[in-house]
């Protein structure tokens, strides 16, 4: 996969992450005694298939935008084979992504 698909792909997520937490947030002061599920299945089956696209079998696509906050949280925050990695950006994911494979 080239970088701009991917990033392109990763922009995808955060969009219907950002668009999911807006209507969680509309919707809670609503209905107060609603339980929300909102669109996270969406969400979880688009970072599948990103992970499966990129070979990413240490699901670190997920480790990116979940543990890390979208790279907020990178910076040397994988060692592999002796070596630590940056995981700040959408480029440092990807070259980190395929040094691997």
């Amino acid at each position: 996969m080239t970088f701009k698909n991917f990033k392109k792909s990763l922009d995808l997520i955060k969009k219907a992450q950002e668009e999911n937490d807006k209507l969680k947030e509309i919707t809670q002061h609503l209905f107060t005694d609603l339980t929300w599920t909102g669109l996270d299945k969406r969400e979880m089956d688009m970072i599948d298939i990103l992970e499966m696209a990129m070979d990413d079998d240490g699901k670190y696509i997920s480790y990116f935008i979940y543990e890390i906050s979208w790279g907020k949280k990178g910076k040397n925050c994988i060692e592999f084979e002796g070596k630590k990695y940056s995981l700040r950006t959408y480029k440092e994911l990807y070259n980190y992504l395929y040094e691997k494979i």
